[in-house]
């Protein structure tokens, strides 16, 4: 505004209109979302030579990183990325790998036939960059098999057997949650034993830092005679 004397006007939230210099600049408060800025200068003397002026700056909130992985499926507090590349035949998941510190890491779930022949999901990751989850045998019927893959090393294969444990969860403390394959029952894996957590019909599905687990139960139903 020509010949202004003053300015107010708000530089940041709204509801506040503090005085401003009339010339010069003036640093706002750090921005977390889209903000308005408002500023009317003028000269009391020359009331018709006010100017208004508002500017709206946006802020964006999120920031979108792209992956060279298929399809990502789970991620810790480090910011590493675990999923699967490529496919197994049929759209089915392919080779599990990590994606960490901007570089891809093959997670080597298959060591020797007929381990090989499997399409695997991974289901969790913790802050050591333990990879846990499972899959499924390509030949039929479909049997589900888990892994657990510590960073830098082969996994730990659990095998197809009758009281086979589908992985879950993982936490930063490398308790592991699940449920059994034959007869599902919740359980928990702590320190390499497997804890039965329910005899009903149940699933853990997740597990906390503090070992807290949240997961399902299914009851059944009782008629009378």
């Amino acid at each position: 505004s020509q010949n202004a004397t003053e300015c107010s006007g708000f530089l940041g939230p709204p509801g506040t209109t503090p005085t401003l210099p009339a010339s010069g600049s003036q640093m706002s408060a750090p921005l977390t979302e889209t903000t308005l800025f408002q500023i009317i200068c003028g000269n009391p003397v020359f009331r018709a030579g006010i100017a208004e002026v508002v500017v709206e700056v946006t802020v964006s909130k999120f920031t979108v990183t792209e992956l060279p992985i298929q399809n990502a499926t789970a991620l810790n507090d480090a910011g590493d990325v675990a999923g699967y590349r490529g496919s197994a035949g049929g759209g089915s998941p392919g080779d599990v790998v990590l994606w960490t510190a901007g570089a891809i890491v093959d997670v080597r779930v298959c060591q020797d036939p007929p381990y090989c022949y499997k399409s695997y999901t991974p289901r969790a990751i913790n802050v050591a960059r333990t990879v846990i989850g499972w899959g499924h045998y390509s030949i039929s019927p479909m049997h589900p098999f888990s892994f657990v893959w510590h960073f830098g090393d082969y996994p730990d294969e659990r095998g197809d057997t009758s009281d086979f444990v589908l992985l879950n969860d993982i936490n930063d403390a490398g308790q592991i949650v699940g449920s059994e394959w034959a007869s599902p029952h919740a359980v928990l894996i702590t320190d390499g034993t497997v804890i039965r957590l329910s005899d009903l019909h149940s699933s853990a599905n997740a597990i906390s830092a503090a070992g807290h687990v949240a997961g399902r139960v299914r009851r059944k139903a009782v008629r009378g005679g």
